[in-house]
């Protein structure tokens, strides 16, 4: 082959990667305190809530426009008109807290059904008192601990959520 074929195949190669280089837009939330900056890009999930409506709305984002989002159900809704975002906690203690809550739900359930099978064969009462006690107290902690690892934020002031465009530059 001459080095011409190869010399194009670089240049067409190198286009395409250029061309799927451009574009790249993703939505950025600041958090004061430690450098903390969460990127939401095109098919992640956003859990917010508007300034008009009193519940969160979790919707897959498809692009941006301009200072607007567009969404899969929701449609449209402007940047400015956000009120409140939900995060996932990415930190150890939150993972840590996270399994433990898991561990906690299953265990509570695993040792009443073992216990409930072990009195079964026992030919005793099935539900044991203590036993019943301590699967619910296990079972309870692990659904107080696990909404802990999302956290609601209010859009103000030093919590900033804004649209970047690496064409542009940033969109305030």
């Amino acid at each position: 082959m001459p080095k011409s074929f190869y010399k194009l195949s670089l240049l067409i190669l190198f286009f395409i990667i250029y061309e799927n280089c451009q574009g790249q837009e993703y939505l950025v939330f600041d958090k004061p305190g430690l450098v903390k900056r969460v990127r939401f890009y095109p098919n992640d999930n956003l859990v917010f809530r508007a300034n008009d409506s009193r519940t969160f709305i979790k919707d897959r984002i498809v692009d941006f426009n301009d200072n607007t989002i567009l969404f899969e159900n929701t449609l449209a809704i402007n940047v400015d008109s956000i009120q409140y975002i939900r995060v996932k906690s990415n930190t150890t203690f939150s993972k840590f807290r996270s399994v433990i809550s898991s561990v906690m739900i299953t265990g509570g359930a695993g040792y009443l059904i073992i216990d409930s099978f072990n009195n079964g064969i026992n030919n005793s009462d099935i539900l044991d008192q203590k036993s019943v006690n301590a699967s619910a107290i296990l079972v309870l902690a692990g659904f107080i601990i696990k909404p802990w690892k999302h956290r609601k934020h209010k859009i103000g002031n030093n919590k900033r959520l804004y649209i970047i465009d690496m064409d542009k530059g940033l969109d305030l």
